[in-house]
């Protein structure tokens, strides 16, 4: 009888250490006035604390007299950032429900302050600008998404709360643009 040969069937396993990856953050500040969500691709105008184009506490219609049409103040703002080449872009937009409410963070907030993540709300003070802070307000902004059941009426979302709502577009909320897919 020959002797069996026996195979080692055990492999020798070496373990490589490779770094942990820095997570990236959802909202990037790009240092020009706009933050942009790396999930969807959109950017977004920052606001800002000093009266200018951009400040926080300006509110606009969506439309002059109720009717279906853009007619309003917000839309105007939407044509001024376009025609300034606000960031070296002319493709500025109101925008739409599901946009603005990628943006609601429904993480624990200050009482009083809006539920934004923290990129659109930080080191906000009296007279800064875009290219300092970033502002929200706490309240209602536009969307450019009108109601299907009433066309004098259009979509907003309220920033305390994170809820969405319809109104009359003759009624002055705030608003912010956005570009991008």
């Amino acid at each position: 009888m020959a002797p069996s040969a026996t195979v080692s069937t055990t492999a020798t396993r070496t373990a490589t250490k490779s770094p942990t990856p820095t997570p990236t953050s959802r909202f990037v500040d790009n240092g020009n006035g706009t933050i942009t969500d790396t999930m969807t691709g959109l950017t977004w105008e920052k606001q800002s604390d000093d009266g200018g184009l951009h400040d926080k506490d300006t509110r606009y219609s969506w439309s002059v007299s109720g009717t279906t049409g853009p007619t309003g103040a917000v839309f105007a703002l939407i044509s001024t950032l376009n025609a300034t080449r606000f960031a070296g872009y002319r493709d500025w937009r109101l925008p739409t429900l599901v946009e603005l409410q990628s943006i609601v963070s429904r993480g624990a907030v200050s009482p009083g302050q809006p539920l934004v993540a923290p990129a659109f709300n930080n080191n906000c003070f009296p007279g800064c600008s875009v290219n300092q802070c970033s502002c929200t307000t706490a309240l209602n902004y536009w969307t450019s998404t009108p109601n299907a059941n009433y066309d004098q009426q259009a979509w907003y979302v309220l920033f305390n709360t994170g809820e969405s709502g319809v109104a009359f577009k003759t009624l002055e909320f705030y608003a912010r643009g956005v570009r991008g897919p």
